[in-house]
């Protein structure tokens, strides 16, 4: 399965595909799952090559995508100055990112959730794609002082000696491919080979970038995700008038992917310090790949909960010395019951089974006698 790979990307990678018939395993873009997700787009003729990462695409297998000329032309997208204005296509076309996909042999070019172009079959070029890795250089092996100095340079002046070197080909009919000569921090010597008549200077780019191949290449996934837990800290995430309390869960899945964070907060330092502590505990077990799923609602439940169980602990005890007074008198008495029904608070609507159930038991451990225990239980039974 191919989709929802950018068709503008795509349509950059195509342009260096090969055209020799004789290698037609090169004359498609070579899409290629990546393990944290997204694909490699990646083409080359055997005398160029690029690779680029679309984290957008969904890739299941690695397909050659033929390249024709009617698909290239609809891949092309508004330009995004033109699509951040919102500025309408006078033929109606639509004005999102186009995107393609590859489904049942054939592909498609779609926009905004419109089909704009179906190409015919096949759309997969049955052959091997060779092992570009292989032809990717090894920048640990310059040494550090040299690669310091390697220069940068604007692309627009380097599509310019591009053409020269063309023109000057055709003037003096001969080859004459472009030569850039690094000479450290200072202005870069541009020379054309076989033409002696003609040379340039480039001025280099100031660039504080690192030179190191980008981190997608060889990133992957983490075995287990990694969870940070941040101290219980005073903050005001919420915008509440009063500080509130609260930590937060970082979870980090692969070297390539952005840390996730969540912010949870509560109304007092201890009840964030109980989170807190449960939180380590599950996490110090390893058991948990993030933030269980379960173990969410109770956190989120915060104040109200907290509330809930002290009304709860209040109605308990009211209960419980409505059973001493009236130990000689059946359960069953409808004015007993009422009276009991009375003093017990409405459990929350918003609580889950689990919840309830754990409240309830944890409620009952905390009573001295079990005939008592088995009469609050008759009480809650009674209550629902």
């Amino acid at each position: 399965m191919i989709r929802n790979v950018s068709a503008d990307l795509f349509r950059i990678v195509a342009a260096y595909r090969s055209t020799d018939d004789s290698r037609f395993y090169l004359q498609g873009v070579y899409v290629q799952p990546h393990p944290c997700g997204g694909a490699y787009l990646v083409a080359t003729d055997g005398h160029r090559m690029l690779v680029v990462y679309d984290a957008s695409a969904e890739c299941t297998e690695a397909a050659i995508i033929a390249c024709p000329s009617d698909l290239l032309r609809a891949a092309k997208s508004k330009p995004v100055r033109q699509r951040r204005r919102g500025t309408a296509a006078q033929d109606g076309e639509p004005m999102g990112p186009r995107m393609l996909a590859v489904i049942e042999d054939q592909a498609i070019i779609s926009c905004d959730g419109f089909e704009v172009h179906r190409g015919g079959a096949p759309a997969v070029i049955d052959g091997t794609f060779p092992d570009w890795r292989r032809t990717v250089p090894t920048i640990d092996a310059v040494p550090a002082a040299e690669r310091s100095l390697s220069p940068a340079f604007a692309p627009a002046y380097l599509e310019a000696f591009g053409e020269t070197g063309r023109a000057l080909s055709e003037h003096f009919d001969t080859s004459a491919p472009v030569r850039i000569v690094s000479c450290g921090q200072s202005a870069a010597l541009v020379l054309f080979d076989n033409c002696r008549e003609a040379f340039g200077v480039l001025m280099p780019m100031r660039s504080m970038a690192p030179t190191a191949l980008p981190a997608f290449l060889d990133a992957r996934p983490f075995a287990e995700p990694r969870v940070q837990v941040s101290p219980v800290e005073r903050s005001n995430v919420y915008g509440r008038d009063s500080d509130s309390w609260g930590f937060t869960v970082t979870t980090t899945r692969s070297e390539l992917h952005l840390p996730e964070a969540r912010q949870f907060a509560f109304s007092t330092e201890a009840a964030a310090k109980r989170a807190y502590m449960a939180l380590r505990k599950k996490l110090a077990k390893r058991g948990v790949r993030a933030l269980p799923e379960k173990y969410r609602p109770a956190i989120a439940l915060g104040d109200a909960y907290l509330e809930a169980l002290k009304e709860r602990a209040a109605a308990i005890a009211d209960a419980r010395e409505a059973f001493q007074a009236v130990e000689d008198v059946e359960l069953e008495a409808p004015w007993r019951r009422a009276m009991v029904v009375r003093s017990m608070a409405p459990l929350p609507a918003w609580e889950s089974p689990v919840i309830v159930a754990a409240a309830t038991e944890a409620a009952f451990r905390r009573l001295p006698a079990r005939s008592e225990a088995a009469a609050l239980a008759n009480v809650y039974r009674l209550a629902a």
